[in-house]
């Protein structure tokens, strides 16, 4: 009996120590981007979408949120295993926004009235949906 609790208590520090060090690579893969000089060089555009440019700089940052976003999702999952499947879902939903941002920039697919339906529109109805099923019916 007492075998098994030190193997929880040890179990636990990991899973904490896994948190943290989760939390800080999610915060410092954000600052990726500072690495990188100041540049007017631009990123060559979008296959879809967006047909502006941007700087090399912002590009990195705006790929470096999303990517801080999914270690911070998978941390959380790898931590709290009662939600384990709650946050792997918005792990792959940030993985599917980083994609769509290399492709289109995040730019919108379609209308619905005026409406203006992008991936984040959609990635914001699964996240509610997540939130009340967490919030009202998981037990």
């Amino acid at each position: 009996m007492e075998i098994l609790h030190r193997q929880k208590i040890r179990q636990e520090m990991v899973n904490e120590k896994f948190i943290v060090i989760g939390l800080y690579s999610a915060y410092i893969v954000t600052l990726i981007f500072m690495l990188l000089p100041e540049s007017n060089a631009e990123v060559l555009g979008y296959p879809f979408g967006y047909d502006g440019k941007l700087t090399v700089r912002t590009y990195v940052y705006f790929a470096c949120e999303r990517i801080g976003l999914m270690i911070l999702f998978y941390s959380i999952a790898r931590a709290i295993t009662k939600y384990y499947q709650h946050f792997v879902i918005l792990f792959w939903l940030e993985l599917l926004g980083l994609a769509d941002y290399f492709l289109s920039y995040n730019s919108t697919w379609f209308h619905v009235g005026q409406l203006s339906i992008e991936f984040a529109f959609i990635k914001v109805l699964v996240f509610s949906g997540v939130v009340i099923h967490i919030t009202f019916f998981k037990k």
